[in-house]
């Protein structure tokens, strides 16, 4: 049987068999594995980041970067946290441009086009780019990982699969299976970075200088 044209431009959850067999259909993944969880990622946001805008800067990153290399042998783990803290602010950067790159693509197939492509690859640029400013201020105000950006990313990381799958099946369209899998391991990876760039608790030393620069 021939796959209706419009077959994934229903909500379904599930596409026709004759289309592509167990699989969701594109809307279905569009609305609830990308607009809704970013949708209520940048809610949640819009009332941190104000708080973070107003809380005190207890490190800034350049400042302790120096002191950390200077000091490398004797504070080695300190200046891995720093590198972690800069990569994965980077690589939010990175992810951020493979969006832009996917939904610019994604946008030109028609038959891969739903009702809520272009709401989902908004959203999504506007999630990477909110995330970089959360990571920043997060680091600078609260020494420790983003809770916000480690559910939102370990979601993403888990939610991004189906649409991979998808698109494999449809293996017709390799430039965008080869972009959206860019985009899932670009996740993962800023989901690790995030997990492991910054400490817990600083070191004294860094506090005495804290205290010294009036950070």
């Amino acid at each position: 049987m021939v796959c209706p044209s419009s077959s994934d431009n229903r909500f379904g959850p599930q596409v026709l068999v004759q289309c592509r067999p167990f699989d969701f259909t594109l809307l279905f993944e569009n609305v609830v594995f990308a607009v809704v969880p970013a949708a209520v990622f940048l809610l949640a946001i819009s009332a941190r980041i104000p708080v973070l805008v107003r809380s005190p800067v207890k490190v800034t990153s350049h400042k302790l970067a120096a002191w950390k290399l200077v000091s490398f042998f004797h504070q080695a783990i300190h200046s891995v946290l720093v590198c972690l803290t800069i990569w994965a602010q980077i690589s939010l950067g990175m992810l951020l441009v493979l969006h832009i790159l996917h939904l610019t693509i994604h946008i030109q197939v028609s038959s891969l086009r739903t009702q809520s492509s272009l709401a989902a690859g908004i959203l999504h640029l506007v999630v990477a780019a909110a995330s970089v400013l959360l990571s920043w201020l997060e680091d600078q105000r609260f020494i420790r990982p983003s809770d916000f950006l480690i559910i939102y990313f370990s979601l993403s990381s888990i939610l991004a699969l189906p649409r991979l799958r998808s698109l494999w099946l449809l293996s017709s369209f390799l430039i965008q299976v080869v972009l959206w899998s860019l985009v899932t391991v670009g996740t993962v990876v800023v989901l690790c970075l995030e997990v492991n760039s910054q400490d817990t608790a600083p070191a004294p030393w860094i506090s005495a200088i804290q205290q010294r620069d009036h950070i």
